[in-house]
């Protein structure tokens, strides 16, 4: 019960990070984003002792239900907010991510009591890894999405010729499409990382790796995707409008595999 206190705590930080983001872009005092920034900090800082904490309780890796799973998802983008925030420079990025951070952490603070799933497997190396790459991976795919609408919306701005308020605080194209090229690898990275040691996982309690399984088979297919988006973007140089769609995509995909989670499965994986 005092756990989930504390993750409604954490998750009215967040809030108030997104209020803080939301009225820098309004009002574009830069007060405003310094109290976001020690705002985040300090949720973070929180949020990670909470993950701790719950770690050593269940003597495992505390992300064996899906919010677990939605918890840390929160955290990772609170993280990666302060790396893909200095790559972007301006700052708008904070009042679209955090009010997605916001809600995750806010599912998860009212799914924090329900019982997880126990097995020995749970409590191997290889499991930790597994389950902390691919959510990290998630992360930055979701921060490609966000540079992804942000990039639609400046290039039909541009093509409009409408310049408002937001539009002088966004990045330049180019800087958007980088980054969001950025997100991409290093997600895809993880993301690789997460489905090799759920593959030797899957060997060891199946025998056999079960492709149909729906998150199983969904991630395999976020994989391909994010791999045909680096292939189109280096080697045959799409760039702009048809990247951004990509990303989108995949934001689309993981939300799917959510939610497929939600309402089949009680937890990330059955053993």
């Amino acid at each position: 019960m005092m756990l989930m206190y504390f993750g409604l705590i954490v998750s009215l930080f967040y809030l108030g990070v997104a209020l803080f983001h939301i009225l820098f872009v309004i009002k574009g005092i830069i007060q405003f984003y310094k109290a976001a920034f020690i705002l985040n900090l300090s949720a973070i800082i929180i949020h990670t002792v909470l993950f701790l904490i719950r770690w050593f309780l269940e003597k495992k890796v505390p992300l064996t239900s899906v919010f677990h799973a939605f918890s840390f998802l929160a955290l990772i983008l609170a993280i990666l907010y302060l790396i893909i925030d200095r790559r972007v420079k301006k700052k708008v990025l904070g009042s679209f991510a955090f009010i997605l951070i916001f809600v995750f952490q806010l599912i998860s603070s009212f799914g924090s009591r329900i019982n997880t799933f126990e097995s020995d497997i749970l409590r191997l190396p290889v499991f930790g890894v597994h389950t902390i790459t691919s959510i990290a991976g998630y992360g930055f795919f979701i921060y490609s999405m966000i540079l992804g609408i942000l990039y639609l919306y400046l290039f039909y701005e541009l093509k409009q010729k409408r310049f408002n308020r937001l539009f002088d605080r966004l990045p330049s194209l180019e800087t958007l499409d980088k980054t969001n090229g950025f997100c991409v690898i290093i997600g895809l990275g993880l993301l690789s990382i997460g489905i090799a040691t759920g593959s030797v996982m899957a060997l060891k309690i199946w025998k056999v790796f079960p492709l149909l399984d729906p998150k199983i088979f969904l991630s395999v297919v976020l994989w391909f995707i994010c791999l045909v988006h680096i292939i189109f973007r280096y080697v045959l140089r799409w760039k702009g409008k048809s990247m951004s769609l990509f990303s989108i995509i995949s934001f689309v995909l993981i939300l799917i595999i959510f939610m497929v989670e939600t309402f089949t499965l009680q937890t990330l994986h059955r053993f």
